[in-house]
């Protein structure tokens, strides 16, 4: 339940799954260029005043100068110039960063590296980065290939008051880019920005870009025919928070090619219909495996084409050139046995539209849940596709084929309520982004536990965790994908944190092969010489599973809403008494009833001489909470927490 805000743009060097070469690359041209200095680019340096105030609010760095020149070329093309001046004002700062990191798509980007150096503005002191020193930066891992590579620019000799000095022009063809360009620019993040201007100009016969987004306590405006300007000074940094969907929370500035959202949609739809009609129709051997019977309903054929591609369809991320945007052929991806979340969208919507289902394609943001975010059309705001499929009776139902582990219909608890915008071939619906379908609760549980106290000095227990939804899945497939040693390790570390007891339980998940039925674990644990029971006065314990999923349901915000997937645990307890005793009164009639905006908890407890039966319920549904309303929030989980004791007494029983 949290997530972490992207440092945009001081990149970490050691890139896991990395391979480093010496540059150069043929995408790069490094000419260091004498002129450009603190005067040529327009930098100010920081007051004491301001420097003051970073150091003591615990800044390492600020930006004192960040700025994009945008230029839309009649022949086709745009280029980027990046200016950027970063001051490190602490020890600490240097050893954070020091570097600084660009990335191109080669064969569509190339780079001209006019300076980088160290210095400080007003001084002659000009340390420039040798060509020796920068290192080329590929990333592989065995499930993602890509073909993006990145010039990390490591500055030598800085110290506590330096600043570095990045000015680089990119080049960027979009005329061999199947979709309309377009760039996105962060305009406030984890550190403070002195100074931040977008400047975007088109050349004669060129169409006016479009713009939207917004940059804070700035403004944009015109600065002449066919050229305007986006700026703000003294932007501070963003307050940091655990869970945040900080897609939705950074203001951005974004600029593109003008096009509707209609336009970019059947754009991208017809990529994926060309490669969906690669597939044959007529296929012997896809028929065999899907076997799908002839009077099967169009909920069985859903079910067993989405089964077919989630299952058998191996998920490999491509994100190399136009594989980023354009699927690979559907026959293709049948005939490999593997494809990315494009491909897979491709191959089932061949097999569903010739077994009469109403399938399209849907692009979805999967780390953005505001569609008033997406200032303007572009595909650059979406890192994902699905399908959806329209049913007369039972509505749309959109599928995660990337993943094996789900029930179909049912999505991850982390995209519900995803940014979305539909390809449709007919729009019949909103022609621009809308929100995935989102469980009410996407984390459901239920639990039922049996615990015994024998006359012998013996307490046993047996439990079984039924986990359904988003949360289900994401643990199946978390389960699964480790060995036996491993997925026994990880079932008793959940059952000690839900606990709080060292005891190793004999424990195991059924289910882990079977996606449309709920995750189930099961165990018992049993303890031994515990005492004579009928020497005791009463019995206390606590609801484990409430408290444990409510736990992980807390957060820690202060400064920024908080994003709740959906909690709902229904817990059943039986404790027994042995035949020698009796369960008296204690607390069981007490009865708990906690009602909110925010949720509910209900408890009532049962006794009868041998059994006292506790049956709770807490429904959280899935909302977002905002930042005035978190203290009662936290009260409200804090009420649950002490709700969920029982006691009871114990008499010996006459004879």
């Amino acid at each position: 339940m949290s997530s972490q805000l992207p440092h945009l743009f001081s990149f970490v060097v050691c890139l896991l799954m990395a391979r480093l070469a010496v540059a150069q690359a043929d995408w790069l041209e490094y000419q260091s260029e004498p002129t450009i200095g603190w005067e040529a680019i327009g930098v100010v340096d920081l007051s004491l005043e301001r420097e003051t105030a970073h150091v003591q609010a615990g800044f390492g760095e600020a930006i004192l100068l960040e700025r994009f020149e945008v230029d839309v070329l009649a022949a086709g093309g745009v280029r980027e110039r990046v200016v950027r001046v970063r001051r490190y004002l602490s020890a600490e700062g240097v050893r954070a960063g020091g570097s600084e990191v660009a990335s191109v798509r080669p064969g569509l980007d190339r780079i001209h590296l006019h300076a980088a150096f160290v210095g400080r503005p007003g001084e002659n002191r000009r340390e420039v980065v040798s060509p020796d020193t920068l290192k080329i930066v590929r990333e592989s891992t065995p499930d993602i290939f890509l073909d993006a590579e990145s010039v990390v620019i490591p500055y030598s000799g800085l110290q506590p008051g330096d600043s570095t000095v990045l000015v680089l022009d990119r080049f960027i063809n979009a005329e061999s880019w199947p979709l309309p360009w377009s760039r996105i620019y962060w305009t406030q993040r984890d550190e403070p920005i002195e100074r931040f201007e977008v400047v975007v100009r088109w050349e004669e016969g060129v169409e006016r870009p479009s713009q939207g987004g917004r940059i804070p306590g700035g403004r944009c405006e015109d600065i002449g025919p066919r050229a305007f300007v986006c700026r703000a000074t003294g932007i501070p940094a963003l307050r940091l928070d655990p869970d945040v969907d900080w897609a939705d929370v950074l203001p951005s500035i974004a600029i593109a090619e003008p096009i509707s959202w209609q336009q970019l949609a059947l754009l991208e739809r017809q990529l994926v219909d060309e490669s969906a009609a690669t597939l044959s129709a007529r296929n012997p051997d896809l028929s065999r495996r899907l076997a799908i019977p002839e009077e099967a309903t169009q909920e069985g054929k859903l079910q067993a084409i989405y089964r077919f591609v989630a299952d058998e369809i191996r998920y490999v991320a491509f994100e190399e050139g136009e594989g980023a945007v354009r699927p690979r052929p559907a026959q293709l991806t049948l005939d490999r046995g593997y494809g990315d979340c494009k491909d897979k969208v491709a191959l089932f919507l061949a097999i569903a539209r010739d077994a009469g289902l109403e399938a399209y394609p849907v692009l979805v943001a999967t780390e953005r849940h505001e569609p008033e975010g997406l200032s303007l059309p572009s595909w650059r705001w979406f890192d994902h596709m699905m399908a959806c499929v329209d049913h007369p009776i039972s509505g749309t139902q959109c599928l995660e084929l990337t993943s094996a582990d789900l029930p179909t219909g049912k999505l991850p608890a982390s995209l519900g309520g995803a940014v979305k915008l539909d390809l449709r071939q007919s729009p019949g619906g909103p022609l621009g982004p809308t929100r995935l379908p989102s469980d009410r609760f996407a984390w459901d549980v239920t639990s039922r536990t049996k615990s015994t106290i024998h006359c012998e000095g013996r307490f046993s227990e047996s439990f079984e965790v039924e986990i359904s939804n988003g949360l289900g899945a994401s643990m199946r497939g978390a389960l699964r994908s480790i060995s036996a040693e491993e997925r026994l390790r990880a079932l008793e570390e959940i059952y000690a944190d839900a606990t709080g007891s060292d005891a190793k339980p004999t424990i195991e998940a059924r289910g882990l092969r079977i996606p449309e039925a709920p995750l189930l674990l099961t165990g018992t644990i049993e303890y031994e010489d515990i005492g004579d029971p009928r020497e005791w006065a009463d019995w206390s314990d606590v609801d484990p599973w409430i408290n444990y999923y409510v736990r992980s349901m807390r957060t820690q915000n202060v400064n920024h809403p908080y994003r709740m997937v959906g909690l709902r645990v229904r817990s059943e307890i039986d404790f027994s008494v042995c035949e020698d005793l009796v369960a008296s009164e204690g607390s069981t009639g007490i009865a708990v009833d906690l009602r909110a905006d925010i949720g509910r908890f209900t408890r009532r407890i049962e006794r009868d001489a041998q059994v006292v039966r506790v049956r709770s319920e807490l429904a959280v549904p899935a909302r977002v909470a905002a930042p005035n309303e978190l203290a009662r929030l936290e009260k409200f989980f804090e009420g649950i927490v002490a709700s969920t004791p029982v006691r009871f007494g114990l008499e010996v029983a006459d004879d």
